[in-house]
């Protein structure tokens, strides 16, 4: 007897939980287009890979509420971890610099970007990062800083700038160390 009214009970909560519409979300990624530039050689570099900060290495895509206060967008996020899709697109960056970031041993010079920052605020975005090289037992170290203004626009616009700013700041990085 009691069992019946049991499983009624739980059927008509359940019910009341599943019929709620989750909200949606919109999933980005970056992208590089590929030069026209042809190489008639590539300078390797062993590609040590790129470390992103705990704060912004994830899904969620971050904006700045107060100086001391990051938060992320709800209903957006990247459509995989930022530095998954980073270790993709930097070497592409690279090859349109007739750079080659190869992941094999015994190279000579070395290649590690460190990301320290990304997000929205105040209608910019703002990329700071790192470029460390090794050649001839010497470490070289490069500030990688953009800033993009945000056209008025929905959230694509955030995003094109936040690939923009990226693809800018590791384009100059790339040609300062030619």
């Amino acid at each position: 007897m009691l069992k019946p009214i049991l499983t009624a009970l739980l059927a008509l909560f359940f019910s009341g939980c599943l019929s709620r519409e989750l909200p949606s979300i919109h999933h980005y990624e970056l992208f590089v287009k590929e030069s026209s530039n042809t190489c008639k050689s590539y300078r390797n570099y062993q590609w040590l890979g790129v470390e992103v900060a705990q704060k912004i290495n994830g899904k969620n895509i971050a904006y700045k509420e107060s100086p001391n206060k990051i938060e992320y967008f709800s209903k957006n996020q990247w459509i995989i971890n930022l530095s998954d899709m980073l270790n993709t697109l930097i070497p592409q960056i690279a090859k349109n610099h007739c750079i080659a970031l190869l992941q094999a041993p015994n190279i000579p010079k070395s290649l590690k970007i460190s990301v320290f920052d990304l997000h929205f605020e105040d209608s910019q975005v703002f990329f700071n990062a790192q470029g460390i090289t090794l050649k001839n037992n010497a470490t070289y170290s490069l500030p990688i800083r953009t800033t993009i203004n945000v056209k008025e626009g929905g959230f694509e616009t955030i995003i094109e700038a936040m690939n923009k700013a990226i693809v800018n700041g590791l384009n100059d990085f790339f040609k300062s160390i030619q």
